[in-house]
């Protein structure tokens, strides 16, 4: 039953979003009105399938997992992206020094 359920969902999104290709001569406001209906009803007959059910499960507990979240503060943020660049030219420099340390070793053998 899930498969019937799941193939006639995927139906009427492809029928709506064939139907907006082929009235490219109506209104774009009404086009896209059926291709927003049909995407609400065919999330509405996935959602009474087993997948389409533990699929919402797992978003209803991902946003509440979300809001658990402690998200930095502004302060926090700038200066965690402060020390990022920092560390970042600090590499930089470190890495340039051994790039021409070794490419002054190399020129020197070579010569």
């Amino acid at each position: 039953m899930d498969k019937l359920l799941l193939t006639v969902a995927f139906s009427v999104l492809a029928g709506g979003i064939a139907a907006f290709i082929i009235y490219d001569e109506q209104s774009e406001l009404y086009r896209w009105l059926g291709v927003v209906v049909a995407t609400a009803i065919a999330f509405t007959i996935a959602l009474q399938t087993e997948l389409g059910k533990n699929s919402w499960g797992f978003v209803l507990e991902a946003r509440t997992e979300v809001r658990k979240v402690v998200w930095p503060t502004p302060r926090e943020t700038m200066q965690m992206a402060f020390i990022v660049i920092v560390m970042v030219l600090i590499m930089a420099i470190i890495l340039w020094a051994f790039d021409s340390a070794l490419g002054a070793i190399v020129k020197s053998l070579l010569n």
